[in-house]
């Protein structure tokens, strides 16, 4: 018999991501800085990013959910079906592409292929965050306390359990209409990462979303309004090297000001990580 608490640890930032960010050569580690309190703490991947069945559903959705349904769910069925799948999926493509992509020239291309499976990587990572779930809670107006089969069952089982796709299909639909970037990191600055890591810049009518992969490697999304207003200033789906430190700062105050509360960084937080100079 598997243990109650096997599903425990549900990762809202998936395990294999943050180990791009690892702090100690057997990927096990990662610094957390705590924006909240200013702590800073070196800690196990398998513990930051997650909280305890944080996928798990009411058992009223699962009741409501079954009688109509010819597959039975359990309570963790999100984590161990719909999540774990996704993590599998991202790992298999991130891992080749990631090495690709470090070994490659500003003439590397974005294949359509890539972007298409990164947008599914990246419509996912976005959606199952802590700051997304309130977000969306907000936007149904359903109290916090008031998590139970409304939320879950709409949200958690049919768009998570592909009966509902909608969410998921409107995400990467925005997603492929905008314009790519791969940004090397070519200074001595890392990229940092957070608990909510695809970040949205603040602009007039533009949007623009940067995601780490790793310490040297961002994907940066462009409304297509931008190119058009800074022809001469973008090249799309391809490789561009970053050796300007404030537009690595810049990525990395995002992920400050909008995480939650955790920042994941391989080395210890500093304050000029994210402060222009």
């Amino acid at each position: 018999m598997q243990p109650t608490n096997q599903y425990k640890r549900q990762h809202y930032v998936a395990q294999f991501y943050l180990r791009n960010f690892a702090s100690d050569q057997n990927k096990k580690k990662v610094w957390t800085h705590t924006k909240s309190n200013g702590s800073d703490k070196e800690e196990k991947i398998r513990d930051v990013g997650q909280e305890h069945y944080f996928y798990a559903l009411p058992q009223e959705a699962i009741d409501e959910y079954n009688k109509d349904s010819e597959k039975k769910v359990d309570k963790n069925v999100v984590e161990t079906d719909m999540m774990g799948e996704i993590d599998r999926y991202s790992s298999d493509f991130l891992i080749p592409f990631l090495e690709d992509i470090k070994s490659s020239d500003v003439n590397r291309v974005l294949s359509p292929e890539e972007k298409q499976s990164l947008s599914l990587i990246l419509a996912y990572q976005y959606l199952r965050t802590p700051k997304t779930r309130q977000a969306i809670l907000k936007l149904n107006s359903i109290p916090k306390d008031k998590l139970s089969m409304q939320m879950e069952s709409v949200v958690q089982i049919a768009t998570l359990l592909n009966e509902d796709q909608k969410i998921v299909e409107q995400a990467i639909e925005e997603l492929l209409t905008m314009d790519w970037v791969i940004f090397r990191n070519k200074t001595d600055l890392p990229f940092i990462t957070s608990d909510h890591p695809i970040v949205q810049a603040p602009s007039n009518g533009i949007g623009f979303y940067y995601y780490p992969l790793d310490p040297s490697v961002l994907i940066a999304l462009f409304d297509k309004k931008y190119r058009e207003e800074h022809s001469s200033q973008l090249i799309v789906n391809r490789v561009s090297f970053v050796k300007d430190k404030n537009i690595v700062r810049y990525c990395n105050n995002l992920q400050y000001e909008q995480c939650v509360d955790y920042i994941f960084s391989h080395i210890k937080f500093d304050k000029n990580l994210i402060t222009q100079e």
